[in-house]
């Protein structure tokens, strides 16, 4: 899977070090899934599974399900500069529209 480009080699690297019927199980999940290995989340496979307990299908799901949770805290949109041009002295930067606008969430559903 490295040599096809599906795995980045780092990643591989991290799954290395799981036993190898934790290896097959999981690149098995991958293919049924049709979910991407990033390093990042070969790092943490590999962090938190150890050599002495074999993976399952299922424990995998649950600790990609627990991380994409962990993950997803931040929430981030787009609006472009040219919608804000008539308020552009007010808003001079990214951390001045962020703060407007928690205030303005604040206001709006009363959570002052």
């Amino acid at each position: 899977m490295v040599d096809e480009g599906e795995i980045p080699v780092m990643a591989a690297y991290q799954v290395s070090y799981l036993d190898t019927e934790s290896q097959n199980t999981l690149l098995r999940y991958l293919e049924e899934t049709e979910t991407k290995l990033t390093i990042k989340l070969a790092q943490k496979i590999r962090e938190n599974f150890s050599k002495n307990i074999p993976l399952s299908a299922e424990k995998i799901e649950k600790f990609i399900e627990y991380n994409n949770k962990r993950e997803s805290k931040t929430i981030s949109f787009k609006i472009s500069r040219e919608k804000l041009g008539r308020f552009s002295d007010a808003v001079p930067d990214d951390e001045t529209i962020e703060k407007l606008f928690l205030e303005f969430l604040a206001e709006r559903f009363s959570m002052t």
